[in-house]
């Protein structure tokens, strides 16, 4: 991945969605009773998108549900909205994917029609050489049945 000289319109964006997205730092964080804490989460929402959330962040706070047979509530989660930029590229991706099937299911329909075709000139090729062999069949036994009227006739004639 990565090729800029593809001449299919789509090809570099569907390329930079399909690929990995540049290493980035990594954050810092530890882990403090079995959950990761961000030692600066500033930096971690600074650089979160449309799939990040950051579990104590107002708009994403996870919710608490019913509690289990256990007696421990379960967390529900709250999923962060999508921006705008990441709505279309997923917009694009979907309408690249979209207009992929449409080609490819025309390319399989031409090919699917190309068969029935080839499949007819096979049938019809078959079909001609059926005729000419039992022509040649024909025109041989008629040879055979003339060179047998000739040895027949020179027989009787010698007697």
């Amino acid at each position: 991945m990565g090729s800029e000289t593809c001449k299919w319109i789509y090809f570099q964006r569907m390329d930079k969605l399909m690929s990995s997205p540049a290493q980035q730092s990594s954050l810092s964080c530890g882990l403090d009773s079995g959950e990761y804490v961000f030692t600066n989460p500033r930096v971690y929402l600074n650089r979160a998108n449309g799939f990040d959330q950051m579990r104590d962040s107002p708009g994403n706070s996870e919710s608490f549900g019913e509690q289990g047979s256990n007696g421990h509530k379960h967390k529900k989660r709250r999923y962060a909205r999508y921006s705008d930029d990441d709505a279309s590229s997923f917009r694009l991706l979907a309408n690249s994917i979209q207009k992929f099937g449409e080609i490819y299911e025309k390319i399989e329909n031409s090919r699917r029609q190309q068969m029935v075709e080839l499949e007819k000139m096979r049938m019809e090729f078959h079909k001609d050489l059926e005729t000419q062999k039992s022509q040649i069949l024909e025109r041989v036994q008629s040879e055979i049945s003339k060179l047998h009227q000739r040895d027949d006739d020179e027989e009787e004639n010698d007697e």
